[in-house]
């Protein structure tokens, strides 16, 4: 499908396309594509750059990071208020360091989070009250991964959630994650 198609749908439909046609992984500055099974045995900082959208559609194949630019894209195209945010574990004495990022959206003063399969989340499109109760339902659900994958109990000094706002294409996952926390 191509974007301008993409744009056109409503964003159950948007929704039901990236989980049947994105799979979890990402792709390199060579369109080499990478998936979960072979990220321990690869540099994932020294090969990964964030996908525009069009590459994530030509690629099928992308992470969170990519498929929320993606979903950043369709929202402003059809003028839906959006914010989107980074949260972060970073323990460099356990060597943990885990990622994700998120979509919220507003439309007839209900919000919306948008959850890919990429996420460990129940996925799908879910409705809250307001944008609080949509942030600390992602933060928590982030957190109990961290803590039932590790068995650790969460330090605050270790973890970030942070709005950022929409990067620059082709950039590296290091330039990606400083953006995202400046």
């Amino acid at each position: 499908m191509k974007l301008n198609e993409l744009y056109k749908l409503n964003p159950y439909e948007l929704y039901r396309y990236i989980k049947e046609n994105i799979t979890y992984g990402f792709v390199d500055k060579n369109n080499n594509k990478y998936f979960p099974k072979n990220f321990e045995k690869i540099d994932i900082d020294k090969l990964y750059v964030l996908q525009n959208p069009a590459l994530l559609l030509q690629n099928n194949c992308g992470d969170c990071w990519d498929v929320v630019e993606l979903y950043r894209n369709y929202l402003n195209y059809n003028n839906i208020y959006n914010e989107t945010y980074y949260i972060e574990y970073l323990d460099e004495k356990l060597k943990i360091h885990n990622t994700h990022t998120f979509i919220v959206y507003n439309k007839d003063d209900i919000w919306y989070n948008i959850e890919d399969n990429s996420s460990n989340n129940e996925n799908g499109i879910f409705e809250y009250k307001d944008k609080t109760e949509v942030i600390e339902t992602l933060t928590n659900c982030f957190r109990n991964w961290i803590e039932q994958d590790y068995t650790i109990k969460i330090t605050e000094d270790n973890f970030t959630c942070k709005q950022y706002l929409k990067p620059v294409f082709e950039i590296s996952s290091i330039e990606f994650q400083k953006w995202c926390k400046e």
